[in-house]
């Protein structure tokens, strides 16, 4: 009889640390910042949420005429996607840039 007592008792508690490991795991988030001065690519901020969806924020163009206020637009754009994350619990581990035309950015929450 403890013998069996004995086993459901490690039984359940590898029931209930397997179920805490399960609820801690991480979860990530995607933000890809693309940017352009031509028509030719989509300037916008693209997020792919823990769960895959995605959703797109469309950026201005940034040309030589309209430069620095597309540029402030877009930046402002920018920082509200990233302080939704952050004020979510999310905390950003890499961000990576390709010649400022691109770049992404891995948040992720435990």
């Amino acid at each position: 009889m403890k013998k069996i007592s004995l086993i459901a008792l490690l039984t359940l508690m590898m029931f209930v640390v397997s179920f805490q490991g399960k609820a801690q795991e991480a979860s990530s988030v995607i933000i890809r910042i693309t940017t352009s001065s031509s028509d030719r690519i989509t300037s916008q901020i693209l997020t792919v949420d823990p769960e895959g969806n995605t959703s797109t924020v469309p950026l201005k163009i940034t040309d030589i005429k309209n430069y620095n206020e597309h540029l402030k637009q877009n930046t402002i754009l920018i920082q509200k996607e990233i302080n939704n994350w952050l004020s979510k619990g999310y905390k950003i581990v890499s961000s990576v840039s390709e010649m400022d035309r691109k770049i992404m950015i891995i948040l992720t929450k435990e």
